[in-house]
C-alpha cells in the first residue's frame, strides 16, 4: 500500500465519529451554512498538520435538495517535509432523510493527484465509484460498481449526523458506515462525561469510542476516542489514538463562519 493510500484512509477515519439513530426530516440541525471547524493535528508531540470542516450552501443532487459539507487537511512543519499531503472531501446528504447522496475524495502529493468520485443513487442496490489518478506522469482511470445497504453513513457525514443527536452515557450504539465500497458495522460506546479545553475555553464534554477495525485502517478497536461538547451542537472538541507509530491527536483551536 503506497503512501498516498496510507494518508487517503487515515485522513477518512480521522472523520469517523459515528453511530445510528433514525434522522426527521422536521428535525432541527445543530449546524448551518457557513459554519467553519479548524483544528491543529499532531503526531506524537510534534504538530502534524491543520484539519477543517464548512458547511457549504446546499446543493440539488438530480433535484433533491442536500448538505453540502466539506473537510481539507494539510500537513506542515516538520511532518510536510517528509510528507507533503493535501486533501480534500465533500459530501453531499439528503437533507430528507440524511442518506448519502455523493462522496468526492481528491488528494495532491508532489508525485501524484487522485480524484475518487462515489455515488450513491437513490433507489438503486449498488452504488457507483469513479477514480481518476495521475502518478509519475501516468493516467489512471477506474470505474466499480458496489453493493448499498438502505441506511448508510459516509465518512464525513457521519460527523454531521452524530451532531443531530442525544447521546446518553452508557449507549453502545450501532451504525452502518460505507468505505471504499465496502459496508461495515461500528459500535459506538458513550464513555462519561468530562472537562476539557479546547478553542480558548473549557467545555463540558462527553466521550465517545468507536470501535474500529476497518480493513487497511491504522486504528483499532479499542485506540480511538472523540470528546463531544455535552451541550445540543454536539461540536467534536478533541480525539486522540494510538496508530502504529504513536499517537495521533486533533485539538479544535477555531469556531467561524465563512
Amino acid at each position: 500500500m503506497g503512501y498516498n493510500e496510507i494518508m487517503r484512509r487515515l485522513f477518512s477515519l480521522l472523520i469517523i465519529a459515528t453511530f445510528f439513530v433514525p434522522f426527521c426530516q422536521a428535525q432541527e440541525v445543530p449546524f448551518r451554512v457557513g459554519d467553519v471547524l479548524q483544528y491543529q493535528l499532531k503526531w506524537n508531540v510534534f504538530s502534524g498538520g491543520t484539519m477543517s470542516f464548512r458547511v457549504r450552501e446546499d446543493a440539488y443532487l438530480e433535484g433533491e435538495r442536500a448538505f453540502h459539507f466539506q473537510a481539507e487537511a494539510e500537513t506542515e512543519g516538520m511532518f510536510h517535509k517528509f510528507y507533503p499531503f493535501r486533501a480534500k472531501i465533500e459530501s453531499f446528504v439528503s437533507r430528507k432523510d440524511f442518506l448519502p447522496l455523493r462522496y468526492q475524495y481528491s488528494s495532491w502529493m508532489p508525485d501524484e493527484t487522485r480524484l475518487e468520485v462515489t455515488s450513491f443513487p437513490r433507489g438503486q442496490p449498488y452504488g457507483t465509484y469513479h477514480l481518476d489518478q495521475y502518478k509519475k506522469g501516468t493516467r489512471k482511470e477506474k470505474d466499480e460498481t458496489f453493493n448499498m445497504v438502505p441506511f448508510f453513513q459516509d465518512p464525513l457525514s457521519v460527523l454531521y449526523y452524530i451532531r443531530t443527536q442525544e447521546l446518553n452515557i452508557g449507549e453502545r450504539i450501532e451504525i452502518p458506515l460505507s468505505v471504499d465500497r465496502k459496508n461495515y458495522k461500528i459500535l459506538v460506546k458513550v464513555l462519561r462525561r468530562t472537562r476539557i479545553k479546547a478553542a480558548g475555553k473549557t467545555w463540558d464534554a462527553i466521550v465517545l469510542e468507536p470501535g474500529l477495525s476497518i480493513e487497511g485502517m491504522p486504528f483499532k478497536t479499542g485506540s480511538l476516542w472523540i470528546w463531544v461538547s455535552a451541550d445540543k451542537a454536539r461540536i467534536p472538541l478533541y480525539f486522540s489514538s494510538r496508530a502504529p507509530l504513536g499517537v495521533v491527536s486533533g485539538t479544535l483551536v477555531k469556531i467561524g463562519d465563512d
